[in-house]
């Protein structure tokens, strides 16, 4: 099974959420800590693996063994440690950085200064790694697409963006302008909700969580996970008092949190 086979794989087990092998055994452990069955080995654990859920059965057991010691020596995203005599299995801090990377989380606090900001930036083509990196990044971070190269968010994205993209070296090319929100809006009550819809495609996200809710009930492990999480991760996630009425966000969290509490044999 070659690498580019295996990356397919693990887009498509994901839904798109992942691109590797080594990024969905990280999150499997992640979830379900050490105890992933017969031995602290990678072909235990990988065996384990299969036996638990049927999406790793996709896998041969040598690509997941492989996959497993890439994570573990390569990567060092997970590390072995003593418990009461028994090695099991930890994420490492290097595992955790690569998993606020790539695994969206539901913030249960979002404070709100009351303005919006716009975000501009005018890149050169020969720029275009840097420029794909922003539209991620501010992605991430609640922003969204207000008009042709006009970005807005509820969130100032300064600080961020010093930290997560190589914003020093690039500033000149970006233009962040803190607007208040009744300086945008006039009739705030009346044109935002309309704004925000335009922008965040809120009832279509509304749509997905209410699936969720309805139809993941019965179902458990990897396939609820990603189901939600590819969900949460199209979220802009604004602040509690801009999201619509009804919206299903927080009760699709508190159904993913009983779902993986509800049976530990998930592995």
């Amino acid at each position: 099974m070659g690498k580019g086979h295996v990356n397919k794989l693990a887009w498509q087990i994901s839904k798109g959420l992942l691109t590797s092998t080594s990024d969905i055994l990280l999150y499997s452990v992640f979830l379900f800590g050490a105890s992933v069955g017969k031995s602290a080995s990678s072909r235990g654990v990988c065996e384990s693996f299969k036996e638990a859920d049927n999406l790793f059965r996709k896998y041969n057991t040598k690509t997941l063994i492989e996959s497993f010691s890439r994570v573990r020596n390569k990567k060092r995203y997970l590390v072995y440690q003593k418990n009461k005599g028994d090695r099991q299995i930890s994420i490492s801090s290097y595992g955790y950085k690569r998993l606020a990377e790539v695994i969206p989380t539901y913030r249960t606090e979002r404070k709100w200064d009351k303005k919006f900001y716009l975000i501009s930036f005018d890149i050169p083509e020969k720029k275009r790694t840097f420029r794909d990196s922003l539209r991620k990044h501010l992605k991430k971070i609640g922003a969204g697409l207000f008009q042709s190269s006009l970005w807005i968010s509820p969130y100032n994205p300064t600080n961020y963006l010093k930290e997560s993209v190589n914003y020093f070296s690039q500033q000149d090319w970006i233009i962040i302008s803190p607007v208040d929100q009744y300086s945008i809006f006039p009739y705030f009550e009346e044109e935002l909700p309309l704004l925000l819809e335009k922008t965040y495609k809120l009832a279509d996200l509304n749509k997905r969580y209410k699936s969720f809710i309805d139809k993941e009930k019965d179902k458990k492990g990897l396939v609820v996970c990603f189901e939600y999480l590819n969900i949460l991760k199209d979220d802009p996630q604004l602040p509690f008092e801009l999201e619509p009425p009804g919206y299903k966000a927080k009760e699709a969290n508190i159904l993913y949190g009983a779902l993986l509490k509800k049976d530990n044999k998930f592995f």
